[in-house]
C-alpha cells in the first residue's frame, strides 16, 4: 500500500528553506506528488504532496524533517492522504489538465522515479 502524505509548512520565509526541505525528501527518494506555495508579506505557507518509497520508514523522513524545521525556525505539520482519495483527486486533475507526479529526487526529465512517465512539461 502506498504512503501518502500531505506536508504544510508555515512560518518566516528564509532563502534556501525550500531547498533544504527538498534536499531532505530527495535523500529518501522521495516521489512529489503535488506542491504549491503562497509568500505573503514574507510569511511562507508551503504545501508538498509526497508518497514515500516502501523501502523507508514515514517515521525517518519525517523526523528529519521535522529537526530541520525547528533548526529554520517554522511550523511543519503532515497529514496521511488514503490512496483512494488521491487516486480520485489525481484522476480529476488528469481530467482537467493538471500534471503529474515527479520527483525531487534524481529522476531523468519527464521520468519518475519508478520510470513511470510524468505528464506535463518536462523539466530541464
Amino acid at each position: 500500500m502506498r504512503e501518502i502524505v500531505l506536508i504544510n509548512i508555515t512560518g518566516k520565509d528564509k532563502t534556501g528553506l525550500t531547498a533544504r526541505l527538498t534536499e531532505i525528501l530527495a535523500e529518501y527518494d522521495i516521489t512529489i506528488l503535488d506542491m504549491g506555495q503562497a509568500v505573503i508579506h514574507d510569511f511562507l505557507s508551503l504545501g508538498i504532496l509526497i508518497e514515500i518509497p516502501d523501502e523507508h520508514k514515514s517515521s525517518s523522513v519525517l523526523k528529519d524533517l521535522l529537526f530541520a524545521a525547528h533548526k529554520l525556525g517554522i511550523h511543519v505539520q503532515f497529514t496521511p492522504i488514503d490512496e483512494d482519495r488521491y487516486e480520485s483527486w489525481s484522476a480529476s486533475r488528469a481530467k482537467s489538465g493538471g500534471s503529474s507526479p515527479c520527483s525531487a529526487a534524481r529522476s531523468p526529465p519527464g521520468r519518475s522515479p519508478k520510470g513511470r512517465p510524468c505528464h506535463g512539461p518536462e523539466r530541464p
